[in-house]
Order: structure tokens, then sequence, then C-alpha cells
């Protein structure tokens, strides 16, 4: 609610038109978001912070009114179940998936429906290679010595 232009669209421009016509904003922010609306994706960078910040205290004073949004709700669920999907293990993309959409857990139950994962061992690339720290100074004047 703090950063209304990541709101929905159709919500966002909601609460535009309460400030315009409330007269919440400037004429000078107006005239802006007059000329720049065509390309919504900018117009934050055009507004003034008092703008920015008046239309954040609307967002967060019809919060009710924006949670109980069909839209709000569905981007709300995507955004979290895109998050799980990244952290949790056995709901990501099994890699050797053929049709690459299979995640893990309907990997592990296509194979044995009893297999469960037991223990988690992350490798990092180049883990456990030592590397030579020389000094090149004194590799010169080995050479040269």
């Amino acid at each position: 609610m703090n950063d209304p232009f990541s709101l929905p669209k159709p919500i966002l421009n909601k609460l535009i038109d309460r400030a315009i016509n409330e007269n919440v904003w400037s004429d000078a922010d107006k005239a802006i978001y007059e000329e720049k609306k065509s390309n919504m994706n900018f117009l934050p960078n055009f507004l003034s912070d008092a703008a920015k910040a008046s239309l954040a205290e609307l967002a967060v004073a019809d919060k009710a009114n924006i949670s109980a949004d069909k839209i709000f709700a569905g981007l709300v669920e995507g955004r979290i179940s895109k998050h799980l999907k990244e952290i949790c293990l056995l709901d990501q993309v099994y890699v050797k998936a053929e049709d690459g959409k299979q995640n893990v857990a309907a990997y592990l139950k296509s194979v044995d429906a009893n297999l469960t994962v037991a223990k988690i061992v992350r490798f990092e690339v180049g883990e456990g290679m030592e590397k030579k720290n020389e000094d090149f100074a004194a590799e010169v004047a080995a050479q040269l010595g």
C-alpha cells in the first residue's frame, strides 16, 4: 500500500482519479499526469514526492476496499506462490523433467509414492577446490634468481 505504483492498474487508476477529483494533487502534478498518462510505467519518475506520498496515503486510507478487490487478492496470491516456488524444494521445477513443468514433489511421487526428502545437501560451484595462493613478486624474483 505504501507503493501505490506496484498495485494493479485498475486500482491505481481509481486512486489517481480520487487524487485528481478530490484536489489532493497540485495543478503541476495534474498537468504532468495528463501529459504522461499514456505511459503509466514512467509516471512515478515525473510526479512530485508530495503527489506520490498523497497517493500512498489514499491507498492506506482505502486499504479495506483495495484488499477486498479480486484483482488485488489475485496479485497477492500470485506473488506469494511465486516466492514459495523459488524457496521450497518440493515446489521447485525438477531440472530433469521431460515436460519442463514437473515439480520435485510430483517427480518423487511418480518414482515411488513412499519417497520423501530426508536430507538436503547444498553444493556450491568450486566448493572444496583450494586455490594456490602465491605472491607474484616472489615468483618473479624466484625465476630471476
